[in-house]
């Protein structure tokens, strides 16, 4: 019992000391980059809307809202995304969020097979189960996201590249 308990406690602490190294190593490859590096960090992209965006307000989204944009934009009055909210959209290629969400529902924007890109300008809390699952046409998704669900991006064939920031705490 004691030896079990023992390799336990080695095992935690070396993975702990692994830890605090790699991000020892991390902020020292940082603060050698300079200034430069952080003034960039910290500037954000912000996405060029097209002029074709449609922008759906809450009461849009509670009165069943249409779904044949193609470039589709949400209000500040939106917080979260439904749970399958425009699950199998054939129309929608892009979605612009420019405010701070808290969550993506379970299976949103599942299935969405034109979808190619998704552009969120501040943090999304969390980004559900399923909630991107079937997008074929996305290539690449960068988000501050505290947690993703459970096959966020299952079957997306096409995704080569996912960033995620220091945020990143939890992926189920």
């Amino acid at each position: 019992m004691r030896k079990n308990t023992f390799m336990t406690l080695t095992m935690g602490m070396a993975l702990a000391a692994f830890t605090m190294t790699t991000c020892g190593e991390k902020k020292a490859e940082q603060t050698e980059q300079g200034e430069g590096a952080q003034t960039e960090q910290t500037t954000k992209k912000v996405a060029e809307k097209p002029a074709d965006l449609k922008v759906y307000k809450s009461t849009d989204i509670q009165a069943q809202m249409a779904n044949d944009a193609k470039n589709v934009g949400f209000d500040k009055s939106v917080l979260s995304t439904l749970d399958n909210m425009m699950e199998g959209n054939k129309s929608v290629e892009a979605l612009y969020f420019d405010h701070k969400m808290n969550m993506i529902g379970t299976a949103s924007f599942k299935n969405c097979t034109n979808l190619k890109e998704v552009h969120f300008d501040e943090v999304v809390d969390v980004i559900g189960d399923e909630a991107f699952a079937g997008c074929t046409s996305l290539k690449e998704f960068s988000a501050s996201t505290s947690t993703y669900g459970l096959d966020a991006f299952k079957g997306c064939t096409s995704l080569t590249t996912v960033k995620m920031d220091d945020t990143g705490w939890k992926i189920r």
